[in-house]
């Protein structure tokens, strides 16, 4: 619309001169006949010469403005490349840190320690350098290391595995000795709508709400000294999808956002898994289902308003929270809904800056109907939660028991210190724990944040 205006005022101006110059010819004509008058016939001559470079150059902007136009319809188009610039580099942070009674507060000398850590970022940025079209692509490579203890940062996650009848979540993994490379940040911003700012973000990017006192960007951070946290030790960036834009131009915008913090059912070495083992209601189906894992949504409102003297910011937003990983006890035995209201404030003017925010929970963590009894493998399978009779002579003697009464589901539905015997040997007796079986409860979550 504004090129469309400016190419009309420049019709105008044309017209304009246009018309000067008639009734110039008109008032000039009778001199002009004569001899005598050569200098206004001189002047007449160099104002159609004026007249016609104007047009030329009138019309030259009028195609450049209607070049630019087209170029801002296809930012894609590979012929209009020039419209973005690429931005890459490095760096590199060497930095040495020591302490004394660093995690138990205590003069104990196991609490000081000391150690030279290296962190090296690559990243590549290309992005449009004017305009309110966002059209963004950034990335971070970071590599990471302690001086003489280079896997400290490349750790595994434990799997669930079976031994015969037992199940357990722990199992053996082993650290490289060479640093290794990781995506830190990677992401691309795509705009949708020019006029109403509407953007479309995706992949591993920082996202925080209000301060971050109910969402940070802090998803994946490597061990630092207690008290020491700045957002350079971020070592990746949860991922997720972002929509945002405005509503009603500099005063109300939105952004609706989706992240996931673990993924459990990605694969099936995830879904096969015993990891319902012990979950009293699935003991006839352990694997682990799907949809496992551990997600956020959020959303969050803004609103703007602006004059000579202030310039107020009202975001009022939502937090939602599943995680059905949830440990109390045991791995996977329990199940969260967490949310999270809340809004901040920002006010300033010319010589005051005033921030603040507020947030509640609510929502609960559902803790599983759980069998505790699992076998530990150490000389030989004892049961934790299961005791087997020992003594022939007739005097009982509990201890825990080195078998498995048959079938396995035999002492599933046995009452605690009630004996039974097994149905294939009938000479063997077992006893439940009383604390075998834990009855499931609901915690409810509550609380202010200021």
């Amino acid at each position: 619309m504004i090129i469309s205006k400016k190419i009309r005022s420049k019709k105008y101006l044309c017209l304009l001169l246009l018309i000067i110059n008639t009734i110039s010819l008109c008032l000039f004509s009778n001199l002009y006949s004569s001899p005598d008058n050569l200098i206004i016939q001189d002047l007449q001559n160099k104002l159609l010469e004026v007249q016609k470079e104007i047009d030329k150059f009138s019309q030259k902007k009028v195609n450049s403005k209607l070049s630019d136009k087209k170029k801002l319809n296809n930012n894609f188009n590979l012929n209009n490349l020039k419209e973005y610039y690429l931005d890459f580099g490095t760096s590199l942070a060497i930095e040495n840190f020591s302490g004394k009674s660093l995690e138990l507060f205590n003069n104990n000398n196991y609490e000081d320690y000391v150690f030279t850590q290296n962190t090296l970022d690559l990243f590549v940025n290309i992005k449009k350098p004017f305009g309110d079209i966002k059209h963004e692509f950034f990335a971070d490579i970071r590599a990471k290391g302690v001086f003489g203890a280079t896997g400290k940062f490349n750790s595994f996650e434990p799997k669930p595995i079976k031994i015969g009848i037992g199940h357990t979540e722990t199992s053996i993994a082993f650290r490289p000795k060479l640093q290794n490379l990781w995506i830190r940040e990677l992401w691309l911003n795509y705009n949708i709508s020019e006029k109403f700012k509407t953007n479309l973000k995706l992949g591993f990017f920082p996202h925080a709400i209000g301060s971050g006192l109910s969402l940070g960007n802090a998803h994946k951070v490597g061990k630092l000294i207690p008290g020491y946290y700045t957002e350079k030790f971020v070592d990746q960036f949860r991922p997720g999808i972002k929509l945002s834009g405005e509503i009603a131009k500099n005063l109300f915008g939105y952004s609706l956002y989706s992240g996931v913090i673990l993924n459990k059912g990605a694969s099936f070495d995830d879904t096969a898994q015993f990891s319902r083992a012990q979950e009293v209601r699935y003991k006839s189906n352990p694997y682990r289902d799907q949809f496992s894992g551990n997600t956020l949504g959020s959303i969050e409102l803004d609103f703007h308003a602006k004059n000579n003297k202030f310039d107020l910011n009202l975001k009022p937003y939502l937090i939602l929270n599943y995680d059905n990983n949830q440990q109390v006890e045991f791995p996977n035995d329990a199940t969260s809904f967490l949310g999270i209201a809340g809004f901040s404030a920002n006010l300033e003017s010319s010589n005051i800056s005033i921030f603040g925010e507020a947030a509640m929970n609510f929502g609960r963590q559902y803790v599983k109907e759980w069998d505790r009894d699992a076998v530990l493998f150490n000389s030989t399978p004892e049961h934790t939660h299961l005791f087997q009779d020992f003594d022939d002579t007739g005097n009982p003697l509990y201890r825990q028991a080195k078998r498995t009464p048959y079938p396995e589901n035999l002492s599933f539905d046995k009452p605690p210190g009630i004996r039974f015997l097994d149905q294939l040997d009938d000479a063997t007796a077992y006893k439940n724990s009383f604390s075998r079986f834990r009855k499931p409860y609901t915690n409810y979550y509550q609380g202010h944040m200021l």
